[in-house]
């Protein structure tokens, strides 16, 4: 299925013309015919291809790399968090490495690792900042975000959701919806129509 966005278009491992099969070299399918039945058992008792040798991504991996990722980006939490100065230049330099990344053809585990890292530098500012102003929102942002991450990851670690077109239309549809939420929130704060600190939300 085509996609629009360019950072599964440029990536060879998203490519309807570029698959794994495309990529393996051809070879002759054993002939069953005049082999002995000690050959055919040596053959059906192989062990399967694993993901490494097929170069499919699974659900294990995918939740390995999340982790890392994740680590990383609280790492870089930490220091924003101790150095807010390092929010604005933080900013930056992680939005030119997402530009990179999404136009990359081949990602990079480095460069997503980096951008993992200046993120969390950013985010560890802006929460540091954000701290200052409101005392003790830090401490709901960050409960709320492992409690988010760690329920997301156990529910696709247990089978409970995989990726479909369901899941995507009920995700979007959460979206959209917090999203004209908070647009609205916005726009009564603004007006003047809530005097609350967080409009709604309060």
């Amino acid at each position: 299925m085509a996609s629009s966005n360019p950072a599964f278009n440029n990536s060879p491992a998203f490519s309807e013309r570029s698959g794994v099969a495309s990529q393996l070299p051809k070879i002759a399918a054993p002939n069953p015919q005049g082999m002995t039945a000690e050959q055919l058992t040596e053959l059906y008792s192989r062990p399967s291809a694993t993901p490494v040798e097929t170069d499919r991504m699974t659900y294990e991996d995918t939740m390995v790399k999340i982790v890392v990722s994740f680590a990383i980006l609280l790492g870089g939490a930490a220091v924003g968090w101790i150095f807010p100065a390092l929010l604005l230049p933080a900013a930056i330099v992680g939005f030119v490495l997402a530009l990179v990344n999404i136009f990359k053809k081949k990602p990079s585990p480095a460069l997503i690792l980096s951008y993992a890292a200046v993120e969390g530098i950013f985010v560890g500012g802006i929460t540091s900042f954000f701290e200052l102003r409101f005392p003790g929102i830090a401490v709901q942002a960050v409960i709320g975000t492992f409690v988010v991450v760690g329920v997301t990851l156990a529910l696709f670690a247990s089978g409970k959701i995989r990726a479909s077109k369901k899941a995507t239309k009920v995700f979007l549809i959460a979206m959209v919806g917090y999203l004209v939420f908070s647009v609205i929130n916005v726009i009564l704060m603004l007006t003047g129509a809530t005097t609350d600190a967080f409009g709604l939300r309060s």
